[in-house]
């Protein structure tokens, strides 16, 4: 029945094949029955799973509005780059992942356990605005990755384009500081997970887009986003 009503809505194909079942062999042994495990990192996209099963969705529904700039936003570890990124890629958009565009001075202040703050994230910001602008004018696609954490910060990203729609992907701390602290290579320690949570002000409904919360079911989500489109 949910595959019928879901039939009704757009969708891109970016997963065409099922996710991939793995047995556990020896665990079947010791509890006697088969067990298996669904492979989500085996799929592919990014090995994205059923994170990218929810943009198949997302990112159909935008395309059917004319969207031509789709923005993830998000505290760290709320895992929206990786997918967003390869999204971009198989749509044929530009993708910019906000954390690249931060200068070296921000990048050695976080290294260092210190959080931003406004002033350190003006530049960022104008940059990001600057990219956005540039897309808009040659009209263009594009998909932007970043905290985009204050309301102000997302209102002079709005400058740039005031066609711009956010997707917030947001969820509990424990849950965050989980991935936070199976990940390895970046710049910001975990410590800066509370300053971030400290500083993030959530969507609201006055703007574009819509907030997703990352621990609910993957249809649940999906039912969220095109009731928002409605």
């Amino acid at each position: 029945m949910i595959k019928n009503q879901l039939a009704r809505f757009n969708r891109l194909d970016l997963i065409s094949a099922p996710t991939a079942l793995e047995k556990l062999e020896r665990l079947s042994v010791w509890a006697d029955r088969d067990i298996y495990i669904k492979r989500d990192d085996t799929t592919t996209l990014a090995l994205g799973g059923n994170k990218v099963r929810k943009l198949e969705y997302l990112a159909a529904d935008a395309l059917a509005q004319g969207a031509d700039t789709l923005i993830t936003a998000g505290a760290i570890q709320s895992n929206h780059v990786r997918q967003t990124a390869a999204l971009a890629a198989r749509l044929g958009l530009r993708f910019i992942e906000g954390d690249s565009f931060h200068p070296a001075r921000n990048v050695a202040k976080m290294s260092a356990g210190l959080p931003l703050d406004d002033h350190d994230r003006a530049d960022w910001l104008q940059a990001l605005a600057t990219e956005i602008h540039s897309a808009r004018a040659q009209g263009s696609g594009l998909v932007l990755s970043c905290s985009a954490l204050k309301r102000r910060y997302r209102d002079l990203l709005r400058e740039a384009d005031p066609d711009l729609r956010f997707a917030h992907l947001q969820g509990p701390r424990t849950l965050i500081a989980e991935r936070m602290a199976g990940r390895s290579g970046h710049y910001m320690p975990p410590a800066l997970l509370d300053s971030q949570l400290r500083d993030l002000e959530p969507l609201d409904d006055g703007e574009a887009g819509l907030r997703l919360d990352i621990t609910e079911a993957p249809q649940a989500l999906v039912d969220r986003i095109v009731r928002r489109a409605a």
